[in-house]
This record gives structure tokens, sequence and C-alpha cells, in this order.
């Protein structure tokens, strides 16, 4: 493998990294709009 493929690799699997923690921020959004879904639900009844 070249040193500039590698690089380009590199580049190509930090954005990757990027893309997965705003990935796992908006789930851990998501989790926690449902968890107060949940105990709103369970207020009302």
């Amino acid at each position: 493998m070249s040193c500039e493929h590698s690089r380009a690799w590199e580049r190509q699997e930090a954005r990757g990294n990027r893309q997965q923690a705003i990935g796992n921020r908006q789930q851990a959004i998501g989790n926690r709009q449902q968890a107060i879904g949940k105990k709103v639900y369970r207020d009302v009844w």
C-alpha cells in the first residue's frame, strides 16, 4: 500500500468516525426522548 493511499484511507476512516459519533449523539437524544415519552405515558395513565 502506498503512502498516499494510506493517507486517503485514514481520512476516510476519520470521516466515518465523525459520522458515527454524530449518529451516537442522535441515538442518545432519541433514547432520552423515548424515556420522557414513557414517563409521560405512565403519568397520564
